[in-house]
């Protein structure tokens, strides 16, 4: 059969069909191109207005931190001072986590720092030098410690890990001599004469006094044991009198011969009077337990002649043969944050010149008083420094103006500035 024709108007629908196809492929063509460039505009105009907003957020705080600071400063006031600073430093830090790069924050922010070190009278320490990594591991906890040194003779405390070290300074007194053997000397567990030992409670240097006729590095442990060190001849286990009535001991002193053991649970201090370089004989308490005086929350100790007993709230009780003395800690700027260890400068006489300084922690600082209270200055690291962090313990030789520090795992040597005559 003849193939069949196409009438005129079937091929006119037909090429109406075609061109209608032809013509909604290009308008979904341009669909297809107009979506991602409407988007991509939203997009713009979006982040446009977002940066607008953030810009304008961020001059709002600038303006806030500034007018924070001048209206702090604009007073005599140091507690109207002190509060506005540290509001301004709080919106400084707002404004630094949109921009912690920016000039005009970073540059307040110093001045306020030093503002507020004038004002609280701190003396920064930018120069450490670092003499000893302990070899303990990495997540030791905090807690406080004890450094002692006599002569070249550098022990070491580390009452979170209950260990003691022993090291060699250089007759310079600015780095430590290199040793061979290890520097561990004694730790909890270790087997010591007939004894395992305890707990490290503290260490001391006994002088030569009465019958003692020995000046010698001893340690408590928590048994109710000395451990007294000598190059020569080793550890020695001593036995201490009446130590199973002990409640819980925090720390020991020593004072011309005498052992001296703060047991704040029972609110005593026992003194301990030498026969035959031993302390074999029954203690007396130092304090008169008929005054009723409570050490309840002592943490430390220190003696000149005079004794100072630090608390967990900050503050010190001054004694002088056995009777409480009027003493106060004052002008502190702000309240201590968990202090731990005590220092007493000076000859050990009662009336010797020197000073008393604290270790806070909490704030990481070293505190300054003179021997009746009265607040000297404190010593802070540079702003972000890592020297006082895990703050243990402190050894200050003024006659060469240096601080030993014992943070963390590391024992620290840092100069002290000279104080200046007001």
């Amino acid at each position: 059969m003849p193939a069949q024709q196409q009438s005129p108007s079937d091929q006119r629908g037909s090429g109406a069909a075609q061109l209608a196809a032809t013509l909604s492929g290009h308008t979904l063509i341009g669909v297809a191109l107009v979506i991602p460039l409407v988007t991509l505009v939203m997009v713009v105009m979006t982040r446009v207005q977002y940066e607008s907003t953030r810009r304008a957020q961020f001059g709002a705080i600038q303006a806030e931190a500034q007018a924070l600071y001048d209206a702090a400063t604009s007073t005599d006031d140091p507690r109207i001072i002190r509060t506005g600073l540290h509001e301004a430093l709080a919106t400084i830090d707002v404004g630094l986590a949109l921009n912690p790069l920016d000039d005009a924050l970073l540059s307040l922010q110093r001045r306020i720092h030093h503002r507020l070190d004038e004002l609280d009278t701190v003396e920064r320490l930018y120069h450490f030098w670092q003499l000893a990594g302990l070899d303990e591991p990495v997540d030791t906890p905090a807690g406080s410690g004890r450094i002692v040194i006599h002569e070249t003779d550098v022990f070491l405390l580390n009452r979170a890990t209950d260990r003691v070290y022993t090291f060699t300074m250089n007759d310079a007194g600015d780095a430590l001599q290199p040793q061979d053997s290890d520097p561990l000397l004694m730790a909890k567990d270790e087997l010591r004469g007939s004894i395992q030992v305890g707990q490290l409670i503290d260490i001391a240097w006994i002088e030569a006094g009465g019958q003692r006729s020995l000046s010698t590095f001893m340690a408590l442990e928590s048994g109710g044991s000395l451990l007294a060190y000598d190059p020569q001849q080793g550890i020695d286990v001593l036995p201490v009198a009446d130590s199973d009535k002990w409640l819980r001991p925090a720390a020991i002193g020593g004072y011309f011969g005498n052992l001296y053991v703060l047991d704040p649970l029972q609110s005593r201090l026992l003194k301990y009077v030498p026969v035959d370089n031993a302390y074999t004989a029954p203690p007396s308490d130092y304090l008169d337990p008929r005054l009723g005086i409570d050490l309840t929350g002592a943490v430390d100790l220190a003696i000149d002649g005079n004794m100072y007993v630090l608390f967990a709230d900050g503050s010190v009780k001054k004694f002088y043969d056995g009777v409480e003395q009027p003493f106060a800690l004052t002008g502190l700027p702000d309240a201590m944050r968990n202090p731990t260890t005590l220092f007493v400068s000076g000859e050990p006489k009662p009336d010797a010149a020197g000073y008393l300084y604290v270790t806070d922690a909490g704030n990481e600082r070293v505190l300054q008083f003179d021997k009746n209270g009265a607040f000297i200055r404190q010593f802070k690291t540079q702003p972000g420094g890592i020297e006082f962090r895990g703050l243990r313990s402190i050894y200050v030789d003024e006659e060469h103006q240096r601080m030993y520090v014992l943070s963390g795992r590391t024992l620290w040597l840092t100069d002290i500035p000279a104080l200046v005559a007001p």
